[in-house]
């Protein structure tokens, strides 16, 4: 299982679409987390599940993000 937190905030533009479209590959076979503040370049992602004051809410597929 791997835990990413907010991977992309720190890279450029081009470095975090690099890390990106690699991630599938990195993490086949694996699970997978990712906290992020800007869900946007996570669209890929199988579910996004957000949290405000410790709570759920909103769960759903890639559009959710």
């Amino acid at each position: 299982f791997l835990l990413l937190d907010e991977p992309t905030v720190h890279l450029d533009p081009e470095a975090a679409t690099a890390l990106l479209d690699e991630l599938p590959a990195l993490t086949a076979g694996r699970g997978l987390l990712v906290i992020a503040h800007d869900t946007h370049p996570f669209g890929a992602f199988d579910a996004v599940l957000e949290l405000a004051d410790g709570r759920l809410t909103r769960r759903g597929g890639p559009a959710a993000g």
